[in-house]
């Protein structure tokens, strides 16, 4: 599984940043990552240096996963830390919401909370 990260102009993406970026979206989709083909990171200053406001960073993230539509979602904080781990949050909710929603419809129970099983979603039922 492969981590993407870009950021707009107004923010300095060095390498801290790129590692912490890559451990939180990576345990965002820990219960699925055998599936989980890549993960982009967009970060964004909503509001560049000219204004300060509670919502000033936008992290967006999109996970791709075999056999699904990519899972999408964004959020909003003061600061780019929170703005990440919230997206992440975000992500591993929808994840786990869909694979539930795949389990109920196949007639049989799903995994997705459990680390040690693995659910093969592009497996024919």
């Amino acid at each position: 599984m492969a981590v993407f990260l870009r950021t707009d102009n107004h923010l300095n993406g060095g390498e801290r940043l790129a590692k912490f970026v890559e451990s939180v979206a990576e345990g965002a989709v820990e219960h699925v990552k055998d599936q989980v083909t890549r993960v982009d990171v967009y970060l964004g200053d909503e509001n560049s240096a000219a204004k300060s406001s509670d919502n000033e960073f936008r992290c967006s993230m999109e996970a791709r996963i075999g056999g699904l539509k990519p899972f999408a979602v964004t959020h909003h904080a003061g600061s780019i830390d929170d703005a990440v781990r919230g997206a992440a949050d975000k992500l591993q909710q929808s994840i786990h919401s869909t694979i539930e929603k795949i389990g109920q419809k196949k007639g049989r129970m799903s995994y997705a909370g459990d680390p040690d099983a693995a659910v093969d979603l592009t497996a024919p039922q």
